[in-house]
């Protein structure tokens, strides 16, 4: 009987360290989502993975994104322009991001006409569906 009594209060103890927020920090983030995924070479090893790459607005530079962007659904050939809440995680894995993307808002969505070059130099332009 006592021992559950002492496993019920510890319970009470540590409830609330669970309700913590796991960030620090919240910014909102206006981005452009280009049309195509580049590769991300992971800091432990040499595999390249595809991932977003993205625009940071104001700017023009041109970043590739490992992180998922939760809510945002990725279309090969648009481009689109949204905003999002990038969390500053307080005491991420050593292995993961300091940061989480949560999608807010798709400001506009854009397809993009990709030119392929076909054999013997003849230039069409692919629709991506």
């Amino acid at each position: 009987m006592t021992r559950r009594i002492r496993i019920l209060l510890l319970g009470l103890l540590l409830s609330p360290l669970a309700c913590m927020e796991p960030y620090s920090a919240r910014e909102e983030i206006e981005m452009v989502v280009l049309e195509s995924l580049t590769g991300c070479r992971q800091w432990f090893g040499r595999d390249v993975t595809p991932c977003l790459e993205v625009i940071e607005l104001p700017g023009n530079a041109r970043r590739p994104l490992s992180e998922n962007i939760e809510g945002f659904r990725y279309e090969e050939g648009v481009r689109q322009r949204i905003v999002v809440a990038r969390y500053t995680i307080s005491n991420p894995p050593a292995d993961a991001s300091s940061y989480e993307y949560r999608l807010l808002q798709v400001i506009s969505r854009e397809r993009i006409y990709t030119p392929v070059f076909r054999p013997f130099g003849v230039l069409s332009e692919k629709t991506a569906d």
